[in-house]
């Protein structure tokens, strides 16, 4: 099993959560092609939230150009086509990202990178942390 760090803007966490699915850019396709079912990718949503705001199970993969997120709808083009579907979520409610959400150790993570691995032990770290998130709402 993979850990995953996917990170993205608060409207892309708000759809893809409620879809059960995540994409990735054409710069990503050698990431994308490492994921595999039963990998788990945790979800940090960027400005406001600045945290983790979930988990799932990567359940399959599939290269989708139908255009999903809002840059995507608004352009017209389809900018991750690859896609990485999940199940098994653990999530935080949406309306309690802020107040509620993980803050994690930033140190050996990349920022700029949107989508990477992670160690076993940073994942079950959070992992733990998320499950106590979620049981306080």
């Amino acid at each position: 099993m993979n850990y995953w760090l996917a990170i993205g803007p608060v409207g892309n966490w708000e759809i893809g959560l409620k879809k059960k699915i995540w994409g990735l850019g054409p710069r990503y396709d050698k990431a994308w092609n490492l994921i595999e079912p039963g990998d788990m990718v945790f979800f940090y949503a960027m400005a406001p939230v600045k945290g983790l705001v979930g988990c799932g199970t990567v359940s399959k993969k599939k290269f989708d150009e139908k255009p999903l997120w809002p840059q995507e709808v608004s352009e017209k083009a389809t900018l991750w086509p690859f896609r990485v579907l999940l199940h098994e979520t653990l999530e935080i409610p949406n309306q309690d990202w802020v107040t509620s959400r993980v803050l994690i150790d930033r140190s050996g993570i990349v920022f700029q990178r949107s989508f990477q691995p992670i160690d076993e032990k940073r994942a079950q770290k959070w992992r733990n942390l998320l499950a106590k998130a979620v049981e306080s709402k």
